[in-house]
């Protein structure tokens, strides 16, 4: 993987407006955004449950004629929808360490090679200590933030979609779990 970012750094480099962020698109986006998928599976489950518990308390309450056949698959959809939001959300967890760990490696070597064909003048003016920073230390923040960086999207969208339901259930009176 850590040739992959090289590689695609050498293709986006030769372009008029070259970015290192296009670079590592290419070289990882796909795993990323199949990454997103699941916090959005996740997501999705974890916003089913209120609908399936309103539903229920509903059946219990007299409102919602159900028959007990259906209170059952509601239960047993719960215990599905919770089942599939842990597959999710641990496999969304484990390819976002992943993906910052190849990151991590793919960032500093090529920092690394990049220090490695500087001439002596040219490594004296940046220094070791700024060297081995970009290597590792700012490697290592990039890899850190990328299992987090679909909060970026998902949190809003969670907020406004939970907020939505509080005001359905509770009208006005929901606005103050906002």
């Amino acid at each position: 993987n850590e040739t992959t970012l090289a590689n695609a750094w050498a293709r986006e480099s030769a372009t008029p407006r070259a970015s290192y962020l296009h670079a590592w698109h290419a070289a990882f986006g796909r795993y990323f955004w199949i990454t997103g998928l699941l916090k959005m599976v996740n997501d999705g489950m974890m916003l089913l449950n209120p609908v399936l518990i309103n539903t229920i308390v509903a059946y219990i309450d007299g409102k919602t004629p159900l028959s007990p056949v259906a209170a059952v698959l509601l239960a047993l959809a719960m215990l599905g929808a919770n089942t599939v939001k842990s597959l999710a959300s641990g496999q969304y967890f484990w390819r976002g360490f992943r993906l910052g760990l190849h990151t991590r490696v793919a960032v500093g070597q090529h920092v690394y090679g990049k220090a490695l064909s500087l001439v002596h003048e040219q490594r004296n003016e940046f220094g070791v200590g700024a060297i081995v920073s970009y290597m590792q230390i700012d490697a290592t923040k990039i890899g850190d933030a990328l299992p987090y960086l679909h909060l970026t999207w998902s949190g809003p969208v969670l907020l406004l979609v939970a907020t939505g339901m509080l005001y359905g259930y509770l009208g006005v009176a929901g606005f103050a779990g906002l």
